[in-house]
């Protein structure tokens, strides 16, 4: 379930393997995230009923299943609240990696919003590969 909206739900794409990196992006980006979801709970959301006027978190359950990307990589079976109240999955910072391009700009808003939570400053551009 794709959620490019402007909730607190982060990075749920589903990006296609023409949309891959040529190469692994790791920054300042990665590691924020990487912060925040070693800091975030274990659970289940409600992201995939967008009508829903409510974000609900479970910290209690786990999905009985898990996906697979294109390229191979399984989730697990739980999302992540993070310590600013987005919720995320744990392909995120596989997205952030490998997919940037697929990464649309309401979801680089929330990381943003992540990054000023933080109080971290990032100086790299959204989105470019060098």
């Amino acid at each position: 379930m794709i959620r490019d909206d402007k909730t607190k739900f982060l990075l749920y794409i589903e990006p296609t393997s023409e949309q891959k990196g040529q190469i692994m992006i790791d920054d300042e980006w990665t590691m924020l995230l990487r912060v925040a979801m070693s800091e975030g709970k274990l659970g289940t959301s409600n992201y995939s009923e967008p009508g829903e006027p409510e974000i609900i978190f479970d910290e209690d359950k786990r999905y009985k299943g898990v996906h697979f990307t294109e390229d191979g990589v399984s989730s697990a079976n739980y999302d992540i609240l993070l310590p600013n109240g987005m919720i995320t999955n744990s392909l995120c910072v596989h997205y952030l990696l490998w997919y940037r391009l697929a990464i649309p700009s309401t979801d680089w808003e929330k990381l943003k919003d992540l990054q000023r939570y933080y109080g971290r400053s990032i100086n790299v551009q959204q989105g470019r590969q060098m």
